[in-house]
């Protein structure tokens, strides 16, 4: 298979920051007058490519010639958009079926490689790739984005329905939806208050690379207002010279895209790009009034009127299509100049892209969460459509559909926010089962009084509270708000901060749900084991989980990643852990030691190296009791909450226990012991750690199979925030394995999800197809890998929290929500 670094050099021209700075639109060698821009572009990414995916500059050279110059002479150039059309969108394997765009049948036989489209599509955005590939055959798209997945395993999968459980509202929708929603006049936070002054807009970060120093909304603006101007040329008759001269004698228009179109962004001044932006929002917004529909933000499009009238496509991908087609007959009078205009455009877009989802070349859930938390200021009219961008994204298989979401600390805002996201999924689909999830976020919470887990417990209070309040006060929210999640960074909390607060609202909804007939109390789901410094890390965070009681039968574990790794891939890994994490890890694995089959050797291992861990911390505090016995019952008392009315918060009083004591209050709100066993541990994994991480593995996947647990896989997402390297490696294939795959050890169900559409470019149906992808890879007859998919698909709906009615009869149920929401 070809590897992703060889798609980031396909999609160079489009994103680099050096590109838009130099107005790039075509590429050329030799003496050709373009050679000299396309040098300086290129310059550029292969340094960063080089460093990144450790080539010499000499081969990647050579890559670059193969796939920008392919069939080009030594000093020919070739188009931008002959580039996108006629090589990058057929490198993708990508082909018309009718006016769909789909995958080419060589695909599926094996012949090309069947991961291209994956890769290509967390780099440019998908309706770009339909739209060049529409173009080439002069067509009408008829959808955003490409048709992954073949007849035969659509078939399969709508045989019995699918289901996605692992969705998050906030980024539910697709990028070409919120394009949609920024050219309709709502995708920029606050843009318009930049009309009153000088003030500074809202940037995105270096790394999207809309030119160092520019304020974002600029180059926003002036992209916008130049895709005005390329659509009313193609809808009109005028020559693009006379229409261009036309637009450039416009005194707020014409300084604005002449300094797009050359790159000069420094001349882009923030008032006329402000001018200029209201100018397009009086083109598209009724009455300063948000659109209540996905429907109705679509019509809200300026170019709505002359692009998509099938009811199928967006306007921008019909108007992308149309533009791209246009433009591949380089004899078009001016074409170098609405060719360069069309570029820049477009380059924008995917800059804007590149800024919002997941690089393919940069895993880790940290980068992940930084990524997730620009969305928020592009959403606009979509932030209040969430349910409805969830069911679109799921697709037209999904039976039932749960989103996830976390409203402010307030009871009226969260039965406001859960009625809005039911609305809007009735709306777009009013037979499908739907729920909502409400999740507590881990992050580091800082204090100056105590360690950052008391105070994430005190900052979250109040939310898991007012969540109690609105189960109180509305118990019919039972009928649509179903589960409750821990997400974001996982290693930021530990599990005996988060623990009380989610069996205080898992009680108190066992209250509500008994206040009204047909009522079921929250179940749980938890993202967990998907970042781990090493296994034995993540295994014992897990199994906390399990022997907490804060997860019950029929729960389920987002991602679970090190439940199937290969424990033989961290042989003489290199890792370094807080004291805290290192000192429990080993405490945990000599406390199951008995129930584990291990050599003497293997055990001896771990009880030296906590024997000198402890003798580390009594060092460094010689007061307090580090034995193997008190370790174990600090672990049990922290995770049972036995430290909570020791600090005056509210709870159910434990008795005391052996070790309630000074260990357990100094380890909850001492900030100095924190800063100790905070402190980096060093460990290089030997055979004895690999054999530990084996067996825990199996004894963890033991207890996680008795309490009937689902394991949320999410293919894309795995794939590059696990650095996977190949979905071959996904723990999927381990966790349930394939026919004729080796079970060495226990199975647990698995579900497939899509968990952020929006970062990883995916829907759920194109997940189906990565994992059949696999499956083919790994020589898995076909019949065999539907009837696989389809275990896969049934796992997810038997894991389903949903309520089983569909979410447009509930809405219609007298005592479904308050009068005062109806």
């Amino acid at each position: 298979m070809i590897p992703s670094w060889v798609w980031r050099i396909d999609s160079v021209p489009l994103r680099s920051p050096t590109a838009l700075r130099e107005g790039l639109h075509v590429l050329a060698r030799g003496e050709h007058p373009d050679a000299s821009v396309t040098n300086r572009v290129w310059t550029g990414a292969r340094d960063e490519l080089a460093r990144e995916w450790r080539r010499t500059h000499g081969s990647m050279d050579l890559v670059r010639d193969q796939r920008w110059f392919d069939g080009v002479g030594p000093h020919g150039g070739r188009g931008l958009v002959q580039h996108l059309v006629h090589h990058v969108a057929p490198g993708a394997a990508l082909e018309l079926h009718g006016s769909f765009v789909g995958v080419r049948r060589s695909v599926r036989t094996g012949m090309e490689d069947p991961l291209a489209l994956r890769w290509l599509t967390m780099l440019l955005p998908a309706d770009l790739l339909v739209a060049a590939t529409a173009a080439s055959g002069g067509l009408e798209p008829a959808a955003d984005a490409p048709e992954v997945a073949s007849d035969p395993e659509r078939a399969t999968l709508a045989a019995g329905g699918l289901a996605e459980t692992h969705l998050h509202a906030g980024s539910s929708m697709s990028f070409s939806w919120l394009w949609t929603s920024i050219a309709a006049g709502w995708g920029v936070a606050d843009a318009t208050e930049v009309m009153g002054a000088r003030a500074a807009v809202p940037a995105l970060e270096q790394p999207a690379g809309l030119y160092r120093g520019a304020r974002t909304f600029c180059w926003i603006a002036a992209a916008l207002t130049a895709r005005q101007l390329l659509a009313e040329w193609l809808m009109g008759c005028v020559p693009w010279d006379a229409h261009w001269r036309t637009w450039s004698r416009d005194p707020l228009c014409g300084p604005l895209l002449e300094g797009f179109a050359d790159g000069g962004g420094t001349r882009l001044d923030p008032l006329t790009a402000a001018a200029a932006w209201q100018d397009l929002r009086d083109r598209a917004v009724v009455g300063g009034r948000r659109p209540a529909t996905l429907g109705e933000l679509r019509d809200r499009d300026p170019l709505a009127q002359w692009f998509g009238l099938t009811g199928r496509a967006l306007p921008e991908t019909s108007f992308q299509a149309r533009l791209l087609w246009r433009l591949l007959d380089v004899d078009t009078p001016g074409w170098r100049s609405v060719h360069r205009l069309a570029c820049q455009y477009l380059r924008v877009r995917t800059l804007l892209y590149a800024h919002l989802i997941e690089d393919p070349g940069a895993p880790g859930l940290d980068r992940f969460t930084g990524i997730y938390a620009r969305i928020g200021p592009w959403r606009g009219a979509l932030d209040h459509l969430g349910g409805a961008t969830s069911v679109l994204q799921a697709g037209a298989l999904a039976a039932v559909v749960e989103t996830r979401t976390s409203p402010d600390p307030d009871a009226g805002t969260l039965r406001d926010t859960v009625y809005a996201l039911a609305s809007a999924a009735a709306d777009q689909r009013p037979d499908v089962r739907f729920a909502v999830i409400l999740h507590f976020t881990k992050n580091v919470e800082r204090s100056p009084d105590v360690p950052p887990p008391l105070a994430w417990y005190r900052a979250n209070l109040p939310r898991a509270l007012a969540w109690c309040r609105a189960m109180q006060c509305w118990p019919e929210l039972l009928r649509i708000l179903r589960g409750v999640d821990v997400a974001s960074r996982e290693l930021d909390t530990p599990l005996w901060a988060i623990a009380p607060l989610v069996r205080q609202v898992r009680r108190t909804s066992r209250e509500a749900a008994g206040l009204l007939a047909g009522l079921r109390p929250l179940r749980g789901t938890w993202h967990a084991g998907e970042d781990f410094r090493t296994p034995l890390e993540g295994l014992r965070r897990v199994e906390e989980l399990l022997s907490s009681g804060v997860v019950e039968r029929g729960d389920r574990l987002g991602h679970g990643l090190v439940l199937g790794i290969d424990p033989s891939a961290w042989r003489d890994a290199y890792v370094v852990q807080p004291r805290s994490e290192r000192l429990f890890d080993l405490s945990w694995a000599l406390e199951l030691a008995p129930e584990l089959d291990l050599p003497s050797r293997c055990v001896e291992h771990v009880r030296r190296e906590l024997r000198d861990l402890r003798r580390e911390l009594g060092a460094v505090r010689p007061g307090l009791d580090w034995s193997e016995e008190r370790l174990v019952d600090l672990r049990r008392d922290l995770l049972e909450g036995r430290w909570i009315h020791r600090h005056g918060m509210p709870g159910d009083p434990l008795p005391e226990s052996p070790c309630a004591g000074e260990l357990l209050d100094a380890w909850v709100s001492d900030h100095l012991l924190f800063q100790d066993l905070d402190q980096p541990r060093p460990t290089v994994l030997g055979e004895a750690d690999v054999l530990w991480i084996s067996a825990l593995q199996e004894w963890v996947r033991h207890r996680a199979g008795a309490l009937e647990l689902t394991v949320e896989a999410n293919p894309s997402s795995n794939l590059v925030i696990g650095d996977l390297g190949s979905l071959l490696a996904h723990p999927a294939l381990a966790l349930f394995p394939p026919p004729r795959a080796p079970r060495t050890t226990a199975s647990l169900p698995v579900s497939v999800n899509t968990d952020n559409p929006l970062v990883t470019g995916s829907s759920l149906p194109d997940e189906f197809h990565w994992m059949f992808v696999a499956l083919m890879a790994q020589g898995t007859s076909v019949d065999e890998a539907f009837h696989w998919l389809r275990q896969l698909a049934d796992h997810g709906l038997r894991s389903v929290f949903a309520d089983d009615t569909s979410v447009g009869e509930l809405l219609e149920e007298d005592d479904c929500w308050p009068r005062s929401n109806r």
